[in-house]
């Protein structure tokens, strides 16, 4: 009877065993879809961390562009800042391509029987042609020069349309056209003088590239 008894709880604790064994596979293979959805998850943030690797190149993509709209703007010539008398330095802004020759400067103290409000006046020829495609008017052209002894400072315009002994350059520049005509200028005694493209103009991108005619007194007494 004990054998009988001994045999029938070892048979309890088979079946516990099985069941026990049973329950644990069955728990392990009800995880797996769960493992699953977790790995499918990750999976699934690799592929955001790939997205936004490609928003990065995106961003680069887009400072580039803007870098060559802003090198588009910069017009087709290179600045010109050694310019001599009788050089021709090219010029683009936002509504004109010209060319512009310096024939002559010459210092004046009295023109119209008139005396100059600081040392000098200053006397220049130039020749304007127009190498563009559209029609400008003369003296918009003329107003983007401005005469200094000192690249640092912006210096003063052109006077040449308030004095009668003096030929300003007027009226519209058709494409291929040339003009000659004066520009007047005020300024110190020094000994290098410089007419050249307005600051103001490049700064604000109204001109593309500047421009530098510099002299000597003596070159041009």
């Amino acid at each position: 009877m004990r054998k009988i008894f001994i045999l029938f709880a070892a048979a309890i604790t088979s079946t516990g065993i099985l069941t026990a064994c049973s329950s644990d596979s069955t728990d392990k293979e009800e995880a797996k879809p769960i493992k699953v959805e977790i790995n499918n998850e990750e999976e699934k943030g690799e592929d955001i961390q790939v997205s936004g690797v490609s928003k990065e190149d995106n961003g680069s993509s887009k400072e580039e562009n803007k870098k060559e709209e802003s090198t588009a703007t910069l017009g087709n010539f290179i600045d010109q800042t050694d310019l001599r008398i009788g050089d021709t330095g090219q010029t683009e802004s936002t509504i004109a391509k010209y060319e512009i020759t310096l024939n002559s400067v010459k210092i004046k103290n009295t023109i119209d029987g008139k005396t100059p409000s600081l040392d000098h006046y200053f006397l220049g020829e130039i020749t304007l042609k127009n190498i563009g495609e559209t029609a400008f008017d003369a003296a918009d052209i003329v107003d983007n020069l401005a005469f200094t002894e000192d690249l640092k400072f912006g210096g003063d315009g052109d006077f040449s349309k308030l004095y009668t002994e003096v030929n300003p350059l007027i009226g519209k520049v058709e494409p291929g056209q040339s003009v000659t005509g004066d520009i007047l200028f005020q300024g110190i005694d020094s000994d290098t003088y410089y007419i050249r493209t307005k600051k103001g103009l490049l700064s604000s991108g109204a001109v593309k590239n500047d421009t530098i005619w510099s002299f000597t007194k003596k070159e041009i007494q």
